[in-house]
């Protein structure tokens, strides 16, 4: 969720230099990427990235991105980092054997800092009065799709956002075709 704590940015750092020649990258998605890592390297560098927490458990938990929100961010209406944390937390475990990937991103404002438009399930904050909501977007793509997601009328309140994001996937696991990914679907 585009967290990382010293002790953790440490051990990273030990790693990569470890196994990847010293080099660290970031990526688009929020991720840290250690380059440079042979093969027969890739299973010890998994289970040192697991006991520093920092492997994804899940396809769900590797894709998901959340803006700074209203922690450090002047413009978002919305709280989003532990937010989802929190979903990502209810929903990998029923979710763990998905056979493709699903992208979900959360952004506290309309400037779109993690290009909610473009994914899966796209959330963007807003409040209606003073309660905390999101806007749905379903279906973006920056792969073979090429396509912003579709809006969706009204808003989901914050408190039922697992809910909503559990109900999207599930029906999405129950009806889809081997492979099939989402903007297929």
């Amino acid at each position: 969720m585009g967290r990382l704590d010293p002790h953790k940015a440490r051990g990273l750092a030990d790693l990569a230099d470890r196994y990847g020649k010293g080099v660290l990258r970031t990526t688009a998605f929020q991720n840290m990427m250690i380059p440079h890592v042979r093969t027969e390297d890739v299973a010890a560098l998994t289970a040192e990235l697991e006991r520093l927490d920092l492997a994804p458990k899940t396809t769900l938990r590797g894709t998901t991105i959340a803006c700074t929100g209203t922690q450090f961010c002047r413009l978002a209406l919305t709280e989003t980092k532990a937010r989802t944390a929190r979903l990502v937390d209810e929903l990998e475990g029923k979710f763990a054997d998905l056979d493709v990937p699903f992208t979900v991103n959360l952004t506290g404002c309309s400037n779109a800092c993690t290009r909610y438009q473009v994914a899966d399930l796209g959330f963007m904050g807003a409040l209606r009065g003073e309660e905390e909501v999101y806007n749905v977007h379903l279906a973006g793509s920056l792969g073979q799709a090429q396509r912003t997601g579709t809006k969706l009328k009204g808003v989901v309140p914050a408190t039922r956002l697992s809910e909503y994001a559990g109900a999207v996937l599930a029906d999405f696991q129950a009806n889809k075709l081997p492979g099939e990914s989402f903007v297929e679907y």
